[in-house]
Protein backbone atom coordinates (compact mmCIF):
# COMPACT_ATOMS: atom_id res chain seq x y z
CA UNK A 1 0.00 0.00 0.00
CA UNK A 2 2.84 2.37 0.72
CA UNK A 3 4.77 1.61 -2.19
CA UNK A 4 1.77 2.40 -4.49
CA UNK A 5 0.82 5.58 -2.59
CA UNK A 6 4.69 6.30 -3.02
CA UNK A 7 4.51 5.67 -7.20
CA UNK A 8 1.14 7.70 -7.62
CA UNK A 9 1.77 10.99 -5.46
CA UNK A 10 5.37 11.01 -5.62
CA UNK A 11 7.23 9.79 -8.79
CA UNK A 12 5.11 9.72 -11.43
CA UNK A 13 4.80 13.52 -11.03
CA UNK A 14 8.31 13.86 -10.85
CA UNK A 15 8.70 11.89 -14.12
CA UNK A 16 5.99 14.29 -15.33
CA UNK A 17 7.74 17.19 -14.23
CA UNK A 18 11.14 16.13 -16.04
CA UNK A 19 9.70 15.30 -19.42
CA UNK A 20 8.15 18.64 -18.76
CA UNK A 21 11.86 20.61 -18.31
CA UNK A 22 13.26 17.74 -20.96
CA UNK A 23 11.35 19.02 -23.70
CA UNK A 24 10.61 22.57 -23.21
CA UNK A 25 15.05 22.86 -22.87
CA UNK A 26 16.09 21.29 -26.30
CA UNK A 27 18.32 24.14 -27.25
CA UNK A 28 22.10 24.00 -27.11
CA UNK A 29 23.82 26.12 -24.93
CA UNK A 30 27.77 25.89 -24.06
CA UNK A 31 29.27 25.58 -21.00
CA UNK A 32 32.89 27.37 -21.34
CA UNK A 33 35.30 26.04 -17.64
CA UNK A 34 37.03 28.89 -18.83
CA UNK A 35 36.07 31.81 -15.99
CA UNK A 36 37.56 34.75 -18.09
CA UNK A 37 35.60 33.42 -21.09
CA UNK A 38 38.22 33.72 -23.94
CA UNK A 39 37.73 32.80 -27.30
CA UNK A 40 39.11 29.17 -26.26
CA UNK A 41 36.77 26.34 -27.38
CA UNK A 42 38.55 23.85 -26.34
CA UNK A 43 37.88 24.30 -22.54
CA UNK A 44 34.08 24.29 -23.52
CA UNK A 45 31.27 21.94 -24.57
CA UNK A 46 27.76 22.06 -25.97
CA UNK A 47 24.83 20.23 -24.66
CA UNK A 48 21.23 20.77 -24.56
CA UNK A 49 20.26 22.59 -21.50
CA UNK A 50 18.08 19.73 -19.95
CA UNK A 51 20.79 17.76 -19.35
CA UNK A 52 22.91 20.46 -17.36
CA UNK A 53 19.88 20.47 -15.22
CA UNK A 54 19.73 17.06 -14.71
CA UNK A 55 23.47 16.80 -13.96
CA UNK A 56 23.28 19.08 -11.36
CA UNK A 57 19.80 18.23 -9.60
CA UNK A 58 22.15 14.60 -9.85
CA UNK A 59 25.33 15.76 -8.58
CA UNK A 60 23.27 17.47 -5.79
CA UNK A 61 21.36 15.03 -4.87
CA UNK A 62 24.84 12.30 -4.52
CA UNK A 63 26.53 15.68 -2.57
CA UNK A 64 23.17 16.08 0.08
CA UNK A 65 23.76 11.96 0.33
CA UNK A 66 27.68 12.18 1.11
CA UNK A 67 26.85 14.90 3.67
CA UNK A 68 24.64 12.65 5.15
CA UNK A 69 26.38 9.67 5.61
CA UNK A 70 29.13 11.52 6.67
CA UNK A 71 27.44 13.04 9.41
CA UNK A 72 25.63 9.93 10.49
CA UNK A 73 29.31 8.29 10.81
CA UNK A 74 30.32 11.12 13.25
CA UNK A 75 32.82 12.96 10.86
CA UNK A 76 31.00 16.19 10.70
Amino acid sequence: MRRKFFLIFCLIPFALVMIMLSVSNRHYVTFFLDPLGTADLSSSFRLPFFLFIFLFIFFGMLLGQVILWLKRRGFL
